[in-house]
């Protein structure tokens, strides 16, 4: 991560409510993954995804998140992951700022997905 400008020792003195994301397992995103119910983000650089990707799943960049707003949907649940969990948590909170309300992380992420994806049954 570049450019910290601060953080934060004591979240009780920030007088602010903490959020949390709220995370899938591998098993939840594998049940959604053939199926329309949901759409599942990868928001890793397109050269990643292009060296290996859950299939079916579509491609926007973190960093161009914001300028593709209008690709994401407001009308079924949306799950974001990445390659570790970083991104998809920065991806969880544009798309929260921006309005998406149901909105899903899969914080264990393409390293996760490629280690454990042959043990799931379907």
């Amino acid at each position: 991560m570049d450019n910290i400008y601060g953080f934060v020792t004591d979240l009780n003195k920030m007088n602010m409510v903490l959020e949390k994301s709220d995370l899938v397992s591998i098993e939840e995103l594998k049940k959604h993954l053939d199926k329309k119910d949901v759409q599942v983000i990868d928001v890793r650089t397109e050269s990643e995804y292009n060296n290996g990707h859950i299939k079916g799943v579509e491609n926007i960049v973190l960093t161009s998140l914001e300028n593709n707003l209008d690709k994401i949907s407001k009308n079924k649940p949306v799950i974001v992951h990445c390659q570790s969990g970083v991104r998809a948590a920065m991806a969880y909170s544009i798309l929260k700022r921006n309005g998406v309300k149901n909105l899903k992380t899969y914080s264990g992420g393409i390293n996760e997905w490629e280690e454990k994806k042959n043990e799931l049954v379907k």
